[in-house]
């Protein structure tokens, strides 16, 4: 019978916040309680000061760092902004993650069914035979897409030809 030391739990002691500085004696490195406290908690975000200049945005961290919570909270913010709720269209690459955001698929936001053909194939379901999402491309100015990492670049080729299709405009996605 051999005596083992007993396994330190894992994470934070109850009650103590993530900012909390090292214990004494304890070197800071990377993902230390020195390093999380350099880092802004996640709670006094303000989505306001998030730069929400044109184009294209890119939202990436590791998981479980709060990347749906952050972008809940802009998707807050382009709404209240925005002129009608058709200009903010909120999507995502599975039903699961469009759940969580409080969005719909790509696919069926698009109106490119399983998105299955040619960029010209989509172009003809989505917007030659699809008024709703034609309306829907055209009534957008932002485009949230959660769980991009998840589309294929053959669908991402698709859906930047029936952007440019049902906005008339051969900037990327229609502009």
């Amino acid at each position: 019978m051999s005596s083992s030391k007993p396994i330190p739990p894992i994470g934070r002691p109850p009650g103590e916040h993530p900012s909390s500085p090292n214990p004494p004696g304890k070197a800071p490195g990377p993902g230390s309680q020195t390093a999380l406290a350099e880092a802004r908690p996640i709670e006094d975000f303000d989505a306001n000061q998030f730069p929400l200049d044109p184009g294209l945005q890119l939202l990436e961290a590791s998981a479980g760092t709060g990347k749906t919570f952050l972008l809940k909270r802009l998707i807050r913010a382009l709404s209240a902004a925005a002129r009608s709720p058709l200009e903010v269209a909120v999507t995502a690459s599975t039903g699961i993650a469009a759940t969580h955001i409080g969005g719909r698929t790509i696919h069926s936001w698009a109106g490119i069914g399983l998105g299955k053909g040619s960029p010209a194939q989509l172009v003809d379901v989505a917007v030659t035979k699809n008024r709703n999402a034609r309306e829907r491309w055209r009534s957008a100015r932002t485009l949230v897409l959660d769980e991009i990492s998840m589309v294929c670049g053959d669908l991402l080729a698709g859906l930047d030809a029936v952007g440019q299709a049902a906005r008339g405009d051969a900037r990327p996605f229609g502009g």
